[in-house]
């Protein structure tokens, strides 16, 4: 129920097209200077420029995997060129900044930046593809919010993806009884603080919804939202059956007829899970290169299993394996699935799901991180090699976890912050003024979804007071918080979608649409 995204793949196919073209997508920025004087060497500045990133273009090309961490420094005659990049989950934006001095040791620059699209991750991700946040987040405010009948829905998670050329989100929900929705879809294309989310349809799939992942079939163009099923108060007078996994079609949301707007397509029980073990429900699902990731919570059976979908209406089990913990959150990125877990001695696990009939426990392969206390990790996401993770809070622990992913895939810790030492700015959008130095987090309360891109960590979390929250952690020695937002609900998931961030949320308002809003 913590973290995904969907986006279209049409945008991320333009964008890896422009970037074969320098000019294209490229900002040309000379500092401060007369262009008449020096002319040759600005020259050749530029051409140094232009070669560093061609360079890291080609590079791409060949194996995208060989700028997962991009940051190089060389010195050439009297120019330094610099590499950086910033990650999304399918690009980078790719800056090469030359700097040099004249005699009169006045500095100049000169600066190309271009994007850089993994054509490989976004197919694998199903078009779950975000795109770059602005440069500000300062000033987090609702542009609108969507509400449920019943009001009684308990939103769990959230996903937005892009089809028919809008943007929609889906929603699932857990409910306080049988015979209510728990799956939402709302129109979110044209939503501004006058404009709400319009309802698309909804569904009643059982006994409520824990988390959800949608996604783009190459093959067909169809979308299917994927969905984690709970299914745990089955009355005795009723067989004993635990459909885990859901299919629900959304290719046709747009359709006339709302009925034919999400159609059921598959339940699926999961093997070897005993029905009448404690607490067998679903709890997180993630979608990656035509399979399903599906994590349950702690029973008598395997708690993570892997499926195929390249026929999304027939799901083909492929592998499970036992954990003994709750599986939290999932996120796969290539042969790798990280995993956000209850284990209080590897919070954090990486499994190898090449092979998903013969998966390895991270107590054998020592793939996994141990963080300290006995906090269960909640929310978990990885972006090039660098994997962040959030837990509940509970004690004076270290909330919020950099890790870096080495070459053999074994996770060391970069840094860690506490989020109980009144971190926060906590803007009100009403007054225009920030409610300093609050804690991030408080006890019994969590990290539910962390979306990461550009140089910012968006988070969720169930903290009352600061529901949404945007760190900076392009400088990852020196982690601050930009913003935190204080609405009436507890967030329990977030995607970072076109600059915006929806949140599904316990109360009130199921779905909430936020922007960053700067005073004019």
């Amino acid at each position: 129920m913590y973290t995904k995204g969907s986006s279209i793949i049409e945008i991320i196919i333009a964008l890896a097209v422009l970037t074969f073209g320098i000019t294209a997508g490229t900002l040309l920025a000379f500092s401060n200077q007369s262009i008449e004087l020096d002319t040759q060497t600005a020259s050749e500045a530029l051409y140094i420029t232009k070669d560093a990133i061609e360079n890291v273009r080609a590079t791409a090309q060949g194996d995208f995997s060989e700028i997962a961490s991009l940051e190089i420094t060389q010195s050439i005659d009297i120019y330094t060129n610099q590499i950086f990049a910033l990650n999304s989950d399918c690009s980078k934006r790719v800056t090469s900044l030359t700097t040099w001095q004249t005699d009169a040791q006045r500095d100049k620059y000169i600066s190309l930046t271009t994007e850089i699209a993994d054509m490989t991750e976004a197919l694998a991700l199903g078009g779950g593809c975000t795109g770059f946040p602005g440069d500000e987040w300062y000033h987090p405010d609702t542009s609108n919010v969507a509400n449920t009948n019943p009001a009684s829905a308990r939103g769990t998670g959230v996903d937005v993806a892009k089809i028919n050329g809008r943007a929609y989100a889906f929603v699932t929900s857990d409910i306080s009884g049988s015979s209510q929705d728990d799956f939402w879809a709302f129109d979110v294309e044209d939503v501004t603080q006058t404009t709400a989310p319009t309802k698309m349809t909804s569904l009643d799939t059982g006994l409520g919804l824990v988390d959800i992942a949608v996604a783009k079939q190459e093959s067909t163009g169809k979308y299917f939202a994927y969905v984690a099923n709970k299914e745990i108060e089955v009355p005795p007078s009723d067989p004993v059956v635990r459909e885990q996994l859901q299919v629900i079609e959304v290719t046709n949301i747009d359709d006339p007829n709302p009925h034919n707007r999400a159609v059921l397509r598959a339940s699926i029980e999961l093997p070897g899970v005993d029905p009448e073990g404690s607490y067998p429900e679903g709890r997180s699902i993630f979608y990656y290169n035509n399979k399903v990731y599906i994590g349950i919570a702690e029973t008598d059976g395997p708690e993570f299993h892997v499926f195929n979908v390249t026929n999304p209406t027939s799901p083909q089990h492929l592998g499970s394996i036992e954990l003994t913990h709750n599986v939290n959150d999932i996120v796969v990125r290539g042969d790798y699935a990280y995993l956000a877990t209850s284990d209080n001695s590897g919070e954090v696990m990486v499994i190898d799901i090449s092979n998903p009939s013969a998966m390895v426990h991270p107590d054998i392969s020592g793939l996994k991180y141990n963080a300290p206390g006995s906090a269960d990790a909640t929310a978990v996401y990885v972006s090039g090699n660098t994997l962040y993770a959030g837990r509940n809070r509970d004690g004076s622990q270290d909330d919020f976890f950099v890790l870096d992913i080495e070459s053999d895939h074994t996770l060391t810790l970069n840094t860690s912050v506490d989020f109980d030492d009144n971190l926060c700015d906590i803007y009100n959008p009403t007054t225009g003024n920030y409610n300093t130095n609050q804690k991030c987090l408080k006890n019994n309360t969590a990290i539910t979804g962390i979306q990461v891109s550009g140089k910012f960590a968006f988070l969720s979390t169930t903290n009352s007071t600061a529901g949404f929250q945007v760190w900076e952690i392009f400088d990852l020695a020196n982690i601050k918080n930009r913003s935190a937002y204080n609405y009436s609900e507890n967030s329990t998931d977030l995607q970072f979608f076109n600059d915006r961030v929806y949140t599904s949320n316990t109360s009130n308002n199921i779905l909430r649409v936020i922007f960053d809003n700067p005073p004019a």
